[in-house]
């Protein structure tokens, strides 16, 4: 049985937004190698002067 991960790009590194956008577009993602992803978590907290990130102490 054939090594299909020898035969698959690794992920290019992307610094900005831009480039990750880039390349979801124009790449063909069948070409790369996911096996080497991780799942990652973020927590989105909400710009400093909004309004959102104090306690409602109305």
């Amino acid at each position: 049985m054939t090594d299909f991960s020898e035969k698959l790009k690794p992920f290019p590194i992307l610094l900005t937004d831009e480039e990750a956008e880039h390349f979801v577009e124009t790449a063909n993602l069948c070409e790369y190698d996911f096996s080497t992803l991780v799942p990652m978590r973020f927590v989105l907290v909400p710009p400093k002067g909004t309004g959102e990130d104090q306690s409602s102490s109305e």
